[in-house]
């Protein structure tokens, strides 16, 4: 049958039942894998269309947490394609229902995802704190993937504000200042790249690591560059 059938179904009844609770969690969890798997075939806007498709099913049922579910997956997305107000919006509700729902380990994913909005909103300090936050609730329930994935996503925020040493000819960042982002950076790339090798087994997320620890040891370069320091052979070749 039809969403509007159902839709309809549920409606004419006093109190969800049960039955209509799990088909809405069946059909919206579907929509949901499929967003996924056009997110990662690049299809970005049939993810999000998906990925809207769970919401339907998941408000009708008032799931909660697939909503926020969903809800930051579409963010996602969205920040893929450059639309961050968008992506900003879902996130931050997803989030705003998370600790409604006082559960306190999805509302840290909400925040290691609503940091990287706000790193393309250009506010580097919101975004490390929402990052700090998120950390703080990882390493209190002990759970490594999340732990992983803020240490990842903090190494990329500090990455990123090494930026304006990049333009070596006129650096705007103090020089002591942009080698303690560095130095920060690639600390928090290998704390993650050790939990994503030895515990959280991730190929892709090792990938990803590899990838901004070569983007940090880049802008280690050309800071010595722009010093002209006898070490920037050496920082070249790593």
């Amino acid at each position: 049958f039809s969403f509007e059938q159902l839709q309809s179904q549920i409606k004419s009844k006093e109190t969800l039942a049960e039955d209509d609770s799990r088909i809405c969690h069946i059909f919206g969890r579907l929509y949901n894998n499929l967003g996924y798997v056009y997110w990662y075939q690049g299809k970005y806007w049939l993810a999000i269309d998906d990925f809207k498709d769970a919401l339907r099913y998941f408000n009708l049922a008032d799931l909660v947490e697939e909503i926020a579910n969903s809800e930051d997956n579409i963010g996602r997305v969205y920040a893929t394609l450059g639309y961050n107000l968008q992506a900003f919006e879902q996130i931050h509700d997803g989030l705003k229902r998370r600790i409604a729902a006082r559960s306190q380990y999805r509302e840290a994913l909400s925040r290691n995802s609503l940091a990287i909005i706000y790193f393309r909103f250009n506010n580097a300090a919101r975004a490390l704190e929402e990052i700090e936050a998120a950390l703080k609730i990882f390493e209190r329930f002990e759970v490594e993937r999340g732990i992983a994935l803020a240490h990842f996503t903090r190494g990329v925020a500090y990455r990123r504000l090494t930026r304006e040493v990049e333009s070596w000819q006129n650096p705007t960042l103090a020089n002591d200042q942009a080698f303690g982002y560095i130095e920060q950076a690639e600390s928090d790339l290998r704390r993650a790249l050790r939990i994503f090798s030895e515990k959280v087994q991730e190929p892709i997320r090792k990938i990803q690591v590899y990838n901004e620890l070569a983007c940090v040891y880049r802008a280690r370069y050309l800071l010595l560059r722009s010093k002209n320091d006898p070490r920037q052979d050496e920082a070249f070749k790593r």
